[in-house]
């Protein structure tokens, strides 16, 4: 069955290729276009906006389980996907049928025939899923965004009720800036003028920024670490258990079954998000329906434990430094002086060697590969020469097929992280369904 959705969905993703640019060009002139020849389903639902760099999906997943256990009808659109291109955008807990998402690209592929600069993948699929949500007449929607904030093709909803920022750090530089401030100027230009936001804090310069530009923008802003405070309880391989204060109450013995103290900040920063719904009178959520929207939300590839033939084998997307710090962090929680088989992959555009070194903390024997049939992947023996300059103090192996690579991980140690890419995270998947 999982085959078969996957090959509908490879076939959209395919369609929304053919009719889309292959470059991205900041700016939002081309979507705005494409929406207003599809009815401007923009300014049909009301929406809590994520951005952020890394924590954006977990955060947006939180907010949608919870809206949901609530009783409230609500959409989550992110990218990228891991199984399919359907979990792009979720309706009330299920991917749409692709035959929704094919009538709504041949609509759209006679639109495009007439706009003189075509929208890019990202904006494309946006456009569409804006106009499938507001045909869906959903209470909420939680909208991840890209890689930006002001020029971020999510960025031209009309009602947004609260913008959520979970942590910023250094990605996507070509795009947003060279330094950690202007990055965050960037996500941060999506404020609403005299609207509510958050932000997870824990940069202090950051949070200074943020702090002016909510003043400027007469936005009711919070940051999340320094209202809220949480309190680690513990974690294994099951399930995450911590506390929250929240000034007016504490939530104590709170469920999550993603891992990580990272994630107790994401999870605090989509409670927050809900108060800031809650203050607008906006919803009604009990601590009932926050602790089964908390423990029952799920977002694959974010150290996704499976069992093979004896094996542990952790899925994680972690593809920065950010990212990889708090995946280190957690393996080492979980699983004190094991040793393990890492499989790495990374694209030529992300800061890798600082990757690997953080990854070298941990005991490992190293296998690296490249993401098949993705140029952006760098190659093996790349990988390998930049981990031996850096020292990696176990095996180093650069295998050109996954598969034998994968095998080989299995094989030597009981426990495979899986990391560097998303991308890899998919192909992974293909090899154990």
């Amino acid at each position: 069955m999982q085959k078969s959705i996957d090959v509908c969905f490879e076939e959209i993703e395919s369609l929304i290729a053919k009719i889309s640019s292959n470059s991205i060009k900041p700016g939002l002139g081309r979507i705005a276009k494409l929406l207003k020849e599809l009815g401007n389903p923009e300014r049909k639902f009301r929406a809590i906006h994520v951005l952020g760099t890394n924590g954006k999906g977990s955060t947006a997943c939180f907010i949608d389980s919870i809206l949901r256990e609530s009783g409230i009808k609500s959409a989550l659109y992110s990218s990228p996907h891991i199984y399919h291109f359907g979990e792009r955008l979720i309706i009330n807990g299920n991917p749409l049928p692709s035959g929704k998402w094919i009538e709504k690209i041949q609509e759209t592929a006679k639109i495009l025939e007439n706009m003189e600069e075509k929208p890019s993948f990202f904006e494309v699929s946006t456009a569409i899923a804006f106009s499938l949500i507001a045909e869906a007449k959903v209470d909420f929607a939680v909208i991840e965004a890209g890689l930006g904030g002001r020029l971020d093709a999510t960025n031209v909803m009309p009602n947004v009720l609260a913008s959520v920022f979970t942590d910023i750090a250094m990605d996507h530089q070509e795009y947003l800036g060279n330094d950690i401030l202007s990055i965050a100027t960037e996500k941060f230009s999506a404020l609403r003028p005299n609207g509510k936001s958050c932000y997870i804090g824990g940069n202090l310069s950051v949070e200074n920024l943020y702090v002016a530009n909510c003043k400027r923008l007469n936005n009711e802003g919070h940051i999340t670490t320094r209202e809220w405070k949480t309190s680690f309880r513990k974690m294994d391989l099951l399930e995450t258990t911590f506390d929250i204060d929240t000034q007016e109450k504490t939530l104590e013995n709170l469920k999550i079954n993603l891992k990580g103290s990272h994630q107790v900040r994401n999870a605090a920063n989509a409670l927050m998000a809900i108060h800031l719904l809650e203050t607008q009178k906006a919803v009604e959520i009990s601590e009932n329906t926050i602790r089964a929207g908390l423990l029952n939300a799920r977002w694959p590839g974010r150290f996704e434990v499976i069992k093979m033939h004896g094996k542990t084998i952790i899925l994680d997307g972690a593809h920065n430094p950010h990212g990889m710090a708090s995946l280190v962090s957690t393996v080492k929680s979980i699983f004190p002086n094991m040793k393990f088989s890492i499989l790495f992959a990374a694209m030529k555009d992300k800061e890798y060697e600082e990757s690997l070194k953080i990854l070298n903390e941990i005991d490992g024997d190293l296998f690296l590969v490249s993401v098949p049939e993705m140029d952006r992947s760098e190659t093996p023996q790349q990988l390998a020469k930049v981990a031996n300059e850096i020292g990696w103090k176990g095996r180093c192996v650069p295998e050109e097929d996954l598969a034998v690579a994968f095998e080989s991980a299995l094989n030597c140690n009981d426990v495979t992280l899986c990391c560097g890419s998303l991308y890899l995270i998919d192909r992974l998947y293909k090899l154990i369904i």
